[in-house]
């Protein structure tokens, strides 16, 4: 939701503002190939 609204409004955001994704979500799935 506030992604939307500094879309909205023109702003601009810090350079990692938008890197959502889990790095421990990665990590499991690496762990469970190795096993």
């Amino acid at each position: 939701e506030e992604m939307l609204a500094v879309a909205d409004s023109g702003e601009k955001t810090p350079p990692k503002a938008t890197y959502f994704y889990p790095k421990l979500a990665t990590g499991l799935v690496i762990n469970a190939f190795d096993a």
